[in-house]
């Protein structure tokens, strides 16, 4: 079963690159593009296909989802509410 790679902190992914036999930093900049918004592994353009695909064969990338907006009356600005799937999923099942 895939795992939620974006659910992880960045020791945590360390420890499943090297497990992978993957160096550390591999972990760091896939660290740092999810950060960056990125959506799937074909958008991390410095780590190798082959890398990419074993990724993808391993792991999903949670999107965030906008769940609520709330609009302050006394000012123009919003606020929006911003949840993922996990979160989501927890809510629907009561956990």
């Amino acid at each position: 079963m895939k795992q939620d790679l974006k659910s992880m902190t960045l020791a945590e992914m360390q420890e499943a690159f090297a497990a992978l036999g993957e160096p550390k930093f591999r972990a760091k900049q896939v660290f740092t593009w999810l950060h960056r918004g990125a959506t799937c592994f074909d958008e991390m353009t410095n780590l190798s296909k082959p890398l990419r695909e074993k990724l993808d064969g391993l792991y999903f990338i949670t999107a965030p989802r906008v769940g609520t907006r709330c609009a302050s009356r006394l000012r123009s600005a919003a606020q929006w509410g911003v949840s993922s799937a996990r979160r989501r999923s927890a809510a629907l099942s009561g956990g």
